[in-house]
């Protein structure tokens, strides 16, 4: 089956004395291992989804 990149901003919540790498980290674990890497469950929250504005992707391939 073909895939499609879809481009999508996140804000997410997250205990304070956590950096945004480890933020970044932990996205990336939940969405492609559906499990967290280090954090805590219930840790991070998406607070907000929404699409890329096309002038930030460019042209697509």
């Amino acid at each position: 089956m073909p895939k499609t990149t879809h481009y999508v901003l996140v804000r997410v919540k997250a205990p304070d004395d956590m950096p945004a790498a480890q933020v970044r980290r932990e996205i990336r674990s939940l969405i492609n291992d559906q499990c967290n890497h280090s954090a805590d469950e219930g840790d991070l929250r998406a607070a907000k989804v929404s699409p890329v504005p096309k002038a930030w992707v460019g042209e697509s391939s």
